[in-house]
């Protein structure tokens, strides 16, 4: 068990924010779209005055020990309900943008999952932090992992236990607990709960975990999706894992802003596995990627897609200079040929 924990945010940023420019959302901001106008990405949810809150958050994660392939990865994990219902359900599954990357052995599943009752850090034991956090305990289970080719899981969901109460930001609620000077006050209130966990498999050094995540309510219903519900109820996940020193990837999906190992996404550093290599992180609110398992889709629309990977692009210039020298050459034949006769 690590004395250091590991935490990285998922941050939504203010919709009028957004609503500037594309080009001037920092890095790590999540681009939240406005679920009734998709499927434009970058649409704003038309509420002005919105705090700077994230919805899903990384609290620990850790290499399982043991692991003889060293591409085990264990997260914990706890979520903020913003939207206007409270949450029973919280799925995850993992989208097309799974094992993105220029270096690929096989793509990244979820080897599986459970729940932590007294959140991080993982394991027995309860570390209280942060500072002001409810710790409020966690009942809920796993209730299904949808099983992929062989022993691959594609989706992971866990159902309520104690449904997760909601603040409706969208609804104009503004809770007083926020102090935008201090981060850690954002998980102070009772629409927090931690101790989800899952383990992925097969993360090696440059692929990507890429999945999609819901809140859904009692009746099993996602709160939000592309073209309805609440943009704070949905979104996208994207994880790489990288040699220490070595420069970041670029954007996974359509709408995402680019990986990032900020204070605002990583605690202290923690990005650091401590074995050589690092994680890196980039999120999106209020878009839904295809599902890697279509069984995988609760009916929901999909409104972004994987961006061209580097070594698709490289192979198709490569491919496009070779055409154009070949051309040239035939073309210089023929011309050859044709004084000849």
């Amino acid at each position: 068990m690590k004395s250091n924990r590991q935490l990285s945010k998922i941050f939504l940023i203010s919709p009028t924010s957004i609503s500037k420019s594309l080009v001037n959302i920092g890095m790590g901001a999540v681009i939240l779209a406005g679920a009734a106008s998709a499927p434009a990405l970058a649409d704003p949810v038309p509420i002005p005055d919105l705090p700077t809150v994230f919805c899903f958050r990384f609290t620990d994660s850790q290499l399982v020990p043991g692991d003889v392939g060293n591409d085990r990865i264990q997260f914990e994990f706890e979520v903020l309900n913003w939207t206007n219902t409270r949450a029973s359900g919280v799925d995850i599954a993992l989208n097309q943008g799974n094992g993105f990357g220029g270096i690929r052995q096989a793509r990244p599943f979820f080897a599986g999952a459970d729940v932590d009752p007294n959140g991080r850090p993982i394991g027995t034991g309860d570390d209280g932090l942060p500072p002001g956090n409810l710790n409020i305990p966690n009942d809920w289970r796993v209730d299904s992992i949808t099983p992929g080719n062989q022993l691959e899981n594609t989706a992971i969901e866990w159902r309520a236990g104690t449904p997760i109460n909601n603040i409706d930001l969208l609804g104009g609620e503004r809770p007083s607990f926020l102090n935008p000077n201090d981060p850690e006050t954002i998980d102070n209130g009772n629409n927090v709960l931690d101790g989800f966990t899952f383990t992925a498999d097969d993360l090696d050094v440059g692929e990507v975990l890429s999945f999609n995540w819901f809140l859904k309510d009692v009746n099993d219903v996602p709160i939000g999706s592309v073209g309805g519900g609440n943009a704070y109820g949905f979104g996208t996940v994207n994880i790489t894992r990288i040699t220490a020193g070595n420069p970041l990837p670029g954007i996974v999906l359509v709408g995402n802003t680019g990986f990032n190992q900020s204070p605002n996404l990583f605690y202290d550093q923690t990005y650091d596995l401590g074995d050589g290599t690092q994680l890196a992180a980039e999120f999106g609110a209020g878009i839904t990627a295809r599902f890697q398992n279509p069984n995988d889709n609760p009916g929901v629309r999909i409104n972004t897609e994987p961006v061209p990977e580097p070594i698709t692009v490289i192979g198709s210039a490569a491919a496009f200079g070779f055409g154009t020298i070949f051309k040239k050459r035939f073309a210089k034949k023929q011309k050859n040929i044709a004084q000849i006769v």
